[in-house]
């Protein structure tokens, strides 16, 4: 007696575990390869661009310093005397024997030894300029390493490794976005079947999200070392100490956004995180990069899920509906005559017909834990109706 297989009556569909084959567009990984290139470059001036911390020391006498404090250098100079107080030093300067005490001062404490010209200012322990100019920094700028062993000794340990951790973070925070640019050019880069380089653009979004995230993580712990050690630490308890370019004091062109307490009077000491600064541009540097990096982690995961629910802009043509292809209730895809119009329920999209052939054709990953569909599932009468034999109606459907 043979025996008769009847479908579900109904319009209701066996529920198969179906997996959407929406892959993302090649224009938002364009776009997170430009956040990331900007990121590292901010991430590089950070680190290399010695002006994290601005202080113009100020001790008794008319002479003063500015100190640039970097990550790993620190840059020095005097700034010039004021006229009205040069003459007071007469007498507190006896002047070399083979100069002539008719030129004019400049002349004078140009030709003073260079051990006067080192001095400490008040309360803050800046040193004056010790040694030549480094090559390539200028405006009679002294640069030098930083923080040095004697400095470790004087202001306590807890300095060094607080400001040393800082520049460790900054500089392993380039590891993430080095694992992220591999991934973006083997995306760009990848050569293979179309379903393969597909399946690349679906997963690689969660390796450049994690690893971005990752920088962004280390750029905030080495900015908040920084603005700890700037806070609590004597040498920068002078009044012409400032920090980056951002401002905690309001001003009437641009006033200050946060709440009262986080001011914690630090107008006294001078912390001008100005906006429009232009002297100091270090620590902005730091914070421009976390502030990418998150950004770039957000648009990337947005874009990604967004493909996920089939929205073309993310997912391109690979979320749009098939005209030629339906979804069987045994679920698999078959073709469907030209000018037969597909249920609404039994629409399939681009992106699962091309993954169906990819399969069938052997150019995907069959059997694959998480990349087969479930379209293949019910693989027996159904089949010899939909074609029979090796050769199946969606081998030529694309």
């Amino acid at each position: 007696m043979p025996v008769s297989v009847s479908e579900p009556s109904g319009e209701s569909h066996p529920q198969h575990h179906r997996k959407r084959h929406y892959t993302v567009r090649k224009s938002p990984y364009l776009v997170s390869l430009a956040f990331l290139l900007l990121a590292t470059a901010l991430t590089l001036l950070n680190i290399h661009v010695p002006q994290l911390i601005h202080v113009v020391g100020r001790s008794p006498g008319p002479t003063q310093f500015e100190t640039r404090y970097g990550l790993y250098r620190r840059c020095t100079r005097s700034l010039a005397s004021s006229p009205n107080t040069t003459a007071l030093l007469l007498p507190a300067h006896p002047l070399p024997q083979d100069v002539d005490i008719d030129l004019p001062m400049p002349a004078i404490f140009d030709s003073l030894p260079s051990s006067s010209s080192s001095l400490v200012g008040g309360g803050g322990g800046i040193e004056g300029p010790i040694g030549h100019p480094a090559e390539g920094d200028g405006h009679e700028w002294v640069c030098q390493d930083f923080p040095t062993r004697s400095e470790c000794q004087q202001f306590g340990e807890k300095f060094c490794v607080l400001w040393s951790t800082a520049g460790y973070a900054a500089q392993s925070s380039l590891v993430p976005c080095l694992a992220s640019l591999f991934s973006l050019l083997f995306i760009f880069l990848h050569r293979g079947e179309r379903t393969a380089r597909a399946k690349a653009r679906r997963q690689q979004w969660k390796l450049v999200s994690v690893t971005m995230l990752i920088h962004c993580l280390l750029q905030v712990l080495s900015i908040g070392m920084i603005l700890h050690v700037f806070r609590t630490d004597e040498r920068f308890e002078s009044k012409g100490s400032h920090l980056g370019m951002f401002t905690l004091s309001p001003s009437p062109s641009f006033p200050f956004p946060f709440p009262l307490p986080l001011r914690f009077k630090e107008r006294e000491r001078g912390l001008t995180f100005s906006v429009f600064g232009k002297k100091d541009k270090s620590f902005s540097f730091g914070a421009s990069s976390a502030l990418v990096s998150l950004t770039h982690t957000l648009f990337l995961t947005l874009t990604a899920y967004s493909a996920r629910l089939g929205h073309t802009w993310a997912a391109g043509k690979s979320a749009k509906k098939s005209r030629r292809h339906r979804r069987t209730r045994s679920g698999r895809v078959v073709v469907v005559a030209d000018g037969v119009e597909v249920p609404e329920g039994e629409r399939v999209s681009v992106g699962e017909v091309r993954a169906v052939a990819g399969e069938e054709a052997g150019e995907g990953v069959v059997g694959e834990v998480g990349e087969r569909t479930g379209l293949l599932e019910g693989n027996g009468g159904e089949a010899r109706a939909a074609g029979g034999g090796r050769e199946r109606a969606t081998d030529s459907a694309v």
